[in-house]
């Protein structure tokens, strides 16, 4: 941790000597800690990572202590530096959610943290359901889903729905910028 610090410290201070500093946002942004890789195991705590963004000259620091993923970074970075735009984020401004949410992930295992449950889904159709306090997930019931299964209770259809959706645009190749506005522009405002 004290490298990493001492980094991105002489990383500033030598981007501070630049002409575009001034005109730079800087985002600094962690994965998982290193218990997780390779493994898959999904575990709150080994998923709470930093989020800073830097710009002396355009944010005025502070600190916000809420749940997020990596997603999340930018329609936040958009919101704080007034952006406007259109886009098909799942993720959302941290700085003016009402809800509170993470999507977690190794290469089997996807999930979604919210409402004090944390739903995880397996390629084997196997799902998960934890509770959820502070960082500590406890098992609450697991099963297989059957093929064709549908109803299930709204915390799991979320979690089901949310990364289904994703497939398909991203198969569908939906996620193209002329699929969503309909143009080959960007629209947001300059």
């Amino acid at each position: 941790m004290k490298y990493a610090d001492a980094a991105i410290r002489n990383y500033l201070l030598e981007a501070n000597k630049k002409p575009w500093f001034k005109n730079t946002v800087f985002v600094f942004a962690a994965d998982h800690n290193a218990s997780v890789a390779g493994g898959t195991r999904i575990l709150p705590e080994d998923y709470r990572i930093p989020l800073i963004f830097y710009a002396p000259e355009h944010i005025t620091p502070k600190r916000l202590s809420i749940l997020g993923s990596q997603i999340d970074v930018a329609p936040t970075l958009f919101r704080i530096l007034n952006f406007s735009y259109q886009s098909r984020f799942f993720g959302h401004d941290l700085t003016n959610t009402k809800t509170e949410r993470a999507f977690l992930a190794t290469y089997q295992k996807v999930g979604l943290w919210q409402n004090g449950k944390l739903i995880l889904l397996s390629p084997t159709r196997k799902i998960e359901v934890f509770s959820v306090d502070g960082e500590t997930a406890t098992p609450q019931s697991s099963f297989t889903a059957k093929s064709g299964e549908s109803k299930f209770d709204s915390d799991v259809e979320a979690t089901i729905g949310y990364y289904e959706t994703a497939s398909d645009w991203f198969t569908e190749k939906l996620l193209k910028e002329d699929s969503i506005t309909g143009k080959g522009t960007n629209l947001r405002s300059e």
